[in-house]
Formats: C-alpha cells, structure tokens, sequence
C-alpha cells in the first residue's frame, strides 16, 4: 500500500509540529516498519511513505529511530558502518544524524581534545561512501585548540604523548597539519619530537641499545666509516642474518639519533640531527 504524501500534505506536517494526523500517520509508519531490518525499513521510508531528510529534521520521532533503531544496525565488524544495497538517499539521513552529533559535542561541557576525539570517532565510524566536510572543517579547526588544552593541563613530555595518541585517531590525511602544531608546542619546551617507529619510543628500556650505539659511533675513530655490520660485530652479534635488528636500525634513523651517509654499496652512518637531543634527555617520541 502506497501512503506517500502530496506536497500540500507534507508541507503541511512540517508546518504544523503537533498536528494529530501526523502522529497518526508516524504510528502507522513505526507499526509498519516494526520488526523489519535496516534496508526493508529505510525501503519503507523512502517508497512506501514517500518520507525524505526534510521530515527527518522536522520530527524528532523519525530523527531518534533512525539514530537509535537503524543506525546501530548498520555497523559491521570493521566498526564502521555498511550501506552496500541501500538506496543512496539514505546518505541525507546521516546529514541529519552527524550535524546533530556535531552539535551535542560542540555545545558540551568537555575540552577541546576530548571534543576532537569524539568527532573522530564518529568519523572513523562513517561509511567510506560518505564525506562529510563539516565534520571534517569542525575537526580541523578544534586540532589547535586541543594541543594548547594538554599542553596547558600536562607537563610538556606528557601532553606530547597524549598528542600522539590522537593523532593515531584523527586519521592520516591530518598528519601533515597536525605535526607542526605538537612540534611548534614541544620545541617552545625545550623538547624535540621524534617519529615514533615500530613502537620504540627510545625510552626505558631501549636506552642500552642506543648508548652502545652512539658509543659505537662516538668512540672508535679508527673505524672512520661506520656501518650496521660494524656496529653489530661491535656489540658482539655475529652470523645472525643481515635482517637482524633491521627495526631498531630503521628506528633509530627515522628519529635522527643517526643518519645516513652515502648510497648503494657506500652506504655509512653518522650522528644526527637529534642526537644532542636524545642525550640531553629532551626528545619524546610522537
């Protein structure tokens, strides 16, 4: 059975709120849809009512099942949400259901960084399909915003790290403009931030590794050209595979305590860039 509205008739739904035939034709609707999955109900809303976005943003009703009935429904195992078979106008309806969220976020007691991690957690949640520039601008503007919050709430090493695991949430293509903000707050600290790689984060525990490093490139000047083969005979591992601590090795140039010299079959290393850093007590991975 075919229920779509006339225009006059839905405009006048959205004209007047309480209207008692609305209520009964949302009864109507919720019985009908009652029981049925997300992609029989949203055929439901779309075909057989005729309803769009335009009544979403009108009835509170239609807006909180559809937040709470259907969109729970959608999420796969991935964590994201999956429209594959769904008619595309569905889209529209998660126009409806983000802008909200943005706004109880925006207008909530939190800070700044919690507020950034929510609104990336509600992105990271959104189907591939859809691209929501709002929630994209508001998460970009608020980066700032967070990064002078932990930094004003934490000692400088801390709120660094604290930096660092939003930026695992905020999403890759952010990195580039997220970066310079936690560097430009560290280095105002005294601090210098090192890519973190393969998870050493040059602290405890991997300090012994460096210091034989360092001293392997510090303390042997008669081995003018130093090498990873060097430093591993240096620290007496021997015959164990030219892949043997090809982690630590990449980690340690990736954080500037060493670097590259040369290429090809002339490849050497020397200190780097952060190895002062490193020393002095003052670099933190990021």
């Amino acid at each position: 059975m075919k229920v779509k509205l006339t225009e006059s008739q839905y405009l006048k739904m959205i004209v007047e709120n309480v209207n008692s035939n609305e209520e009964r034709m949302l009864n109507h609707f919720f019985d009908r849809v009652s029981g049925l999955n997300p992609k029989e109900a949203m055929d439901v809303y779309f075909e057989e009512y005729g309803f769009d976005d335009r009544i979403m943003r009108h009835s509170k009703r239609l807006y909180d099942w559809f937040k709470y009935g259907i969109i729970p429904k959608l999420r796969v195992s991935s964590g994201r949400y999956q429209l594959y078979g769904f008619n595309r106008k569905i889209l529209s309806l998660f126009d409806i259901w983000v802008e909200g969220a943005i706004d109880n976020i925006l207008n909530s007691n939190v800070n700044e960084y919690q507020k950034v991690n929510s609104l990336s957690t509600i992105e990271s949640i959104l189907p591939y399909s859809y691209n929501d520039k709002k929630l994209s601008e508001v998460i970009d503007g608020l980066l700032f915003d967070a990064v002078e919050h932990l930094f004003q709430i934490y000692e400088p090493k801390e709120a660094i790290k604290k930096s660092s695991i939003l930026k695992d949430k905020i999403g890759q293509w952010r990195f580039k403009s997220f970066t310079p903000i936690v560097k430009d707050f560290a280095e105002k600290s005294g601090l210098t931030i090192i890519p973190k790689h393969k998870g050493y984060t040059f602290e405890r525990g991997e300090e012994t590794m460096v210091r034989d490093l360092i001293k392997y490139m510090k303390d042997i000047p008669e081995l003018p050209k130093k090498t990873k083969r060097g430093f591993l005979n240096y620290i007496g591992s021997r015959g164990q595979g030219r892949g043997q601590y090809s982690t630590f090795w990449s980690a340690v140039n990736k954080a500037g305590i060493i670097q590259k010299i040369g290429g090809g079959n002339n490849v050497s290393y020397e200190l780097g860039p952060n190895y002062k850093s490193w020393e002095e007590g003052n670099v933190v991975a990021f």
